[in-house]
């Protein structure tokens, strides 16, 4: 048990290396997609409630954006746990609902959490470093809705096949 949590960090690890040094030189409009966010979401929502991989999904990529990011240690850990438990307290909403979570229920989660991990991000770093940056860049924004979301689509898929794989059709 305890080895696919050491395999999930050590994963969590290289995706935060070619996020925040190879695909920052790709960005468009400024904006880089942001895979540990949607892995974030992607652990948390679709794995069981007993099960501690969104947890540590949430807190590595928290640690790995926090010490390969801008912002100070420890904004991205914050945010990211907070994204873990709206995730999960939105889970619980959902326990009437059949057991297969519709992506129609993980859209609207990838989007508030993109928009969430960014004021939070832009927030704290307000409270910590006392600067303001007045820079508002709509399309921007969008874009990372876009991206992080077409991202989160492509990554549920995955993970629904690779589940009917593991439990045989």
């Amino acid at each position: 048990m305890p080895y696919k949590y050491i395999l999930l960090v050590v994963v969590f690890y290289f995706i935060s290396l070619i996020q925040n040094s190879f695909l920052a030189h790709f960005g468009i409009l400024g904006v880089v997609p942001n895979f540990l966010l949607v892995l974030v979401c992607l652990f948390t929502f679709l794995d069981s409630a007993h099960s501690r991989l969104g947890v540590v999904s949430a807190i590595s990529a928290g640690v790995f954006l926090d010490f390969l990011g801008s912002s100070f240690l420890g904004i991205s850990v914050l945010a990211m746990i907070s994204i873990y438990f709206f995730v999960r307290k939105t889970l619980v909403y959902l326990v009437d609902f059949p057991k297969e979570y519709s992506i129609l229920y993980f859209i609207p989660i990838i989007i508030f959490a993109t928009v969430f991990y960014g004021l939070i991000i832009n927030f704290l770093n307000f409270l910590f470093s006392w600067s303001i940056s007045l820079s508002f860049n709509g399309w921007a924004i969008l874009f990372e809705i876009l991206l992080n979301m077409t991202l989160g689509v492509i990554g549920f898929y995955i993970f629904k096949v690779i589940g009917r794989l593991k439990h045989g059709f």
